[in-house]
């Protein structure tokens, strides 16, 4: 399904949220899933420039920042700082999440990395797919971003629920 205009728009009583004219996200409506944003919810904070609602949306947007202007600078000097910050936004998200949401240690699973990583993930596929959005003259590889993005935000929102019904833990930081 493409081209859904708005920021949620009725299917025949499925709920779909957009945020670009490529990318669908089923079920959208929801902002917080167990104290954490949606990656519905991150995104259109990033595409809008819109307040922060939740303390983690000016992290998010960071990294997405810091994505697109790694991607477009050739400055290596830049690209190094812009490296490092990243990977400390990370760390500031992880550490957030280890004081703020709480962790079911005995007897869960053990997600392979931690949130903080997973949005950086996330900001850098919406970063590439954004950039493909405004330059790309390859229709599949169009496609190919958008539908990577759709596949972390289906990941990041699995994850969240997951923590949120202790089904799933997560890494200690570093």
């Amino acid at each position: 399904m493409l081209a859904v205009t708005g920021d949620l728009a009725d299917t025949g009583g499925a709920r779909v949220a957009t945020v670009s004219p490529l990318l669908v996200l089923e079920g959208g409506g929801a902002e917080v899933i167990g104290g954490l944003p949606t990656a519905e919810m991150l995104l259109r904070m990033v595409r809008d420039s819109r307040p922060a609602a939740h303390p983690l949306d000016p992290l998010a947007r960071q990294l997405a920042e810091l994505h697109t202007g790694v991607a477009q600078s050739h400055d290596a000097e830049y690209r190094r700082a812009a490296e490092a910050s990243r990977r400390e936004t990370v760390r500031v998200i992880d550490r957030w999440i280890e004081a703020h949401v709480p962790q079911h240690r005995h007897g869960t699973a053990i997600h392979t990395e931690t949130v903080g990583s997973v949005i950086d993930r996330l900001m850098a596929a919406y970063a590439r797919a954004a950039h493909l959005l405004e330059t790309a003259t390859d229709d599949l590889a169009l496609h190919a971003a958008w539908f990577r993005v759709a596949e972390l935000v289906n990941g990041y929102d699995d994850l969240v629920a997951a923590i949120t019904h202790g089904e799933r833990r997560l890494p200690t930081s570093a």
